[in-house]
């Protein structure tokens, strides 16, 4: 039968590389805000294991105690802060942090003054529990809202882990185990779950990254494409300059659609993004003021 131990293990390795590979992720692609924070709890998740398998081995159990339930509480609040960033883009209020130091001096009282494993894992369940309840809420929210499957899963996820976490917790009362490595059939089944479910947030991070990536490429291609048609139709009107074009063969005046009349100037000002500037040219120069020009008449012979 497997023990406790090497699901434990099994469980730091398992977060830890799935910890890495999120981080090579995110070197690689656009992420998102609040995806940092999804890291971060992941790796606290993963270190908060590896020192439960310290445990009475090189870390004192007191030490080992008060770490778990600091850093769990903690990860638990990055990852709901994380999620209300990426979904509602909104940030956690501050107060959420001072959780973790509630949750650190209910297992310093319960250890060092009354020595109480179902109280401390009990209220570390509450707060977990509530967190993963408020994460799921803020899935089915956003995929109400989005219409995508995968919000629906990874809230879906979420209840699973909250309820069978409380479960543990709440069995825990009426039979009491004989401490964190005691291989009871719960023990087993949950820390098997852990692995299941800290893999599966995993890939559902990603997912949820790619799939907003992919929304904000096809809002960008939409509107690519609306000033892309804006351009055409620009061009097109432009190119009417170049068809057939009324004008007056004496005033050289412009017949527009609407039948009225325009100046040359103002019509082709009107339709193009040219603009005009007066002069004179030689000729007409010679014609209009012959006194400045007294060769005139020589340079015709």
């Amino acid at each position: 039968m497997i023990d406790t131990f090497t699901l434990i293990l099994h469980d730091a390795i398992v977060i830890t590389a799935t910890s890495f590979f999120l981080l090579l992720y995110m070197r690689l692609q656009k992420t998102y805000s609040g995806f940092d924070l999804w890291l971060l709890s992941m790796f606290l998740t993963g270190t908060v294991y590896f020192i439960m398998l310290g445990r009475e081995i090189f870390i004192p159990a007191w030490t080992s105690i008060l770490l778990v339930n600091f850093t769990f509480t903690l990860a638990a609040i990055i990852r709901y802060d994380g999620t209300l960033r990426f979904t509602f883009d909104r940030r956690l209020n501050k107060k959420y942090y001072l959780i973790p130091i509630f949750q650190l001096l209910i297992a310093i009282y319960f250890t060092f003054f009354q020595d109480e494993i179902i109280i401390r894992n009990f209220t570390l369940t509450l707060i977990i529990c509530y967190m993963a309840v408020s994460i799921a809420i803020l899935f089915f929210k956003r995929s109400r809202k989005k219409k995508t499957t995968i919000y629906l899963f990874a809230g879906y996820l979420q209840l699973i882990f909250s309820i069978l976490l409380f479960l543990r917790a709440f069995f825990w009362i009426f039979t009491p185990q004989r401490g964190l490595f005691d291989s009871s059939s719960l023990h087993i089944v949950y820390f098997i779950f852990i692995t299941i479910y800290e893999f599966g947030w995993g890939v559902c991070i990603m997912m949820l990254n790619g799939k907003r990536l992919e929304d904000e490429l096809k809002e960008s291609k939409d509107k690519l494409d609306v000033t892309v048609k804006e351009l055409i139709k620009a061009i097109s009107e432009l190119k009417t300059l170049s068809g057939l074009v009324p004008i007056c063969s004496s005033c050289k005046s412009i017949r527009d659609d609407k039948g009225y009349w325009n100046q040359l100037e103002a019509y082709v000002e009107k339709h193009s993004d040219a603009r005009f500037s007066h002069g004179i040219c030689p000729d007409c120069a010679r014609k209009l003021y012959p006194q400045l020009y007294p060769d005139t008449d020589n340079d015709n012979e």
